[in-house]
């Protein structure tokens, strides 16, 4: 399942993620769907006003993606990148000791990396936010560590559903329902505003929850 936003001011809001601010490394990926082309730079990720945080923006002329803060340092993926009606997986690993500093992924295979980012930027005290830019915009599985995952963990964690790698895990939102639930220990649940459920991008699922994460599942079940 998904998370389906179709119009302006359609978003979710995951609050303030501290872990977000000017991280000196971080693994984010997740799974998007868009029916058109966008017709400007906008961001469709970010956690503060366009170019004072590090953000998710696609790019009008060549359908990629961009990490960075917005005319200050940022990184574009290959060309064709993030396709038209199509499930994409797209990501990045930051580490700011590694050379390359960036690296980006698209359904797991690297689209460009390098240092042009030296910093993903502190957003401050402003929510994180997955946002409508145009047309029909899907999201699923949204996760994200305080550490820099190995090219075979991250193929790992984009090939199932439920977060594999526990350590260091702040953010794992499935998206298959309303409540945009986060099963990492932060606990960065969504608020949506206009979000509809949807059928989601076909992939091999792990049915299986690591234990942490079937406890939090478990929880508000054994408290009632």
């Amino acid at each position: 399942m998904a998370l389906e936003l179709d119009t302006s001011g359609d978003q979710i809001d995951h609050g303030d993620i501290a872990e977000f601010d000017a991280p000196s490394v971080l693994t984010f990926m997740f799974w998007a769907e868009r029916s058109v082309e966008t017709t400007a730079n906008l961001p469709f990720m970010q956690k503060a006003p366009t170019g004072a945080m590090w953000l998710y923006r696609s790019s009008a002329s060549a359908n990629n993606f961009t990490v960075g803060q917005q005319g200050i340092s940022e990184k574009v993926s290959a060309a064709e990148a993030f396709p038209v009606d199509d499930w994409t997986h797209l990501g990045f690993v930051f580490d700011n000791t590694a050379t390359p500093k960036l690296t980006l992924k698209v359904n797991g295979v690297n689209s460009g990396s390098g240092d042009d980012v030296t910093s993903l930027g502190d957003g401050g005290v402003n929510p994180f936010l997955v946002q409508w830019v145009n047309g029909i915009m899907r999201f699923a599985h949204l996760k994200a560590w305080a550490a820099a995952l190995t090219d075979e963990e991250f193929l790992t964690e984009k090939g199932v559903g439920p977060v594999q790698r526990s350590a260091n895990n702040i953010l794992a939102c499935a998206y298959d329902t309303l409540a945009a639930t986060d099963l990492s220990p932060s606990g960065y649940h969504g608020t949506h505003t206009g979000a509809v459920v949807v059928a989601g991008p076909s992939f091999p699922v792990d049915p299986t929850p690591n234990l942490a994460q079937r406890t939090r599942q478990m929880s508000p079940l054994l408290a009632q």
